[in-house]
């Protein structure tokens, strides 16, 4: 179905039918603040309702909301609430939050180290979530696999070359970057054909 041509007939719809609901309420004299079914219809198209009701009336119809509407904002969310927690940790308690860089090369910590890891972390969290909500355009689809890379990237050579970390630390940044990295990966064709 073709989102944005069904939301134009559904706004000159919703036209037509709020005119007659308050044309119907002015002849029957009935109450001006009773509920309309155009305001409940209206909001359950807002907040995405209509989508999973749509859903539940065909089984193809299920999987197709659940790749197109929630599966991608859950997926790179929850990865990106990490980001987001992570970054706040990084400046509620920065020396605290570096201990994860504890590994025997690693150099004293402090806290601009800290605040600058922290907002590494919000930027990927910004992108990632963004990117979310707009899954079907490329440059953002393939900025966001870049920053699981680079989290990728940054907890690796941290861990096996400069030794700055432990992989006991590390694994809970490659564990989720990298699912999330493998899922966008495997995603790309639905998402951006």
């Amino acid at each position: 179905m073709d989102v944005d041509a069904y939301n134009k007939l559904r706004e000159e719809f919703m036209q037509v039918f709020e005119r007659e609901e308050k044309a119907d309420q002015v002849s029957a004299s009935s109450d001006e603040n009773a509920l309309q079914l155009s305001s409940i219809m209206n909001d359950g198209w807002a907040r995405g309702t209509f989508w999973y009701v749509r859903a539940m009336q065909s089984v193809t119809g299920l999987w197709s909301v659940f790749c197109d509407r929630i599966q991608p904002p859950t997926v790179v969310n929850t990865v990106t609430t990490m980001s987001f927690t992570w970054w706040l940790v990084c400046y509620v308690n920065p020396l605290g939050s570096m201990r994860l860089f504890s590994g025997p090369w690693a150099s004293p910590t402090t806290s601009v180290l800290a605040h600058v890891y922290g907002m590494q972390n919000l930027y990927t969290g910004s992108i990632r979530i963004f990117a979310a909500y707009n899954i079907d355009t490329p440059p953002l689809y393939y900025l966001a696999m870049l920053t699981y890379v680079g989290t990728i990237f940054l907890n690796a050579t941290e861990t096996f070359i400069w030794k700055t970390a432990r992989f006991e630390e590390t694994k809970f940044a490659f564990l989720p970057s990298s699912i999330g990295l493998v899922w966008l990966f495997t995603q790309k064709n639905w998402y951006l054909s």
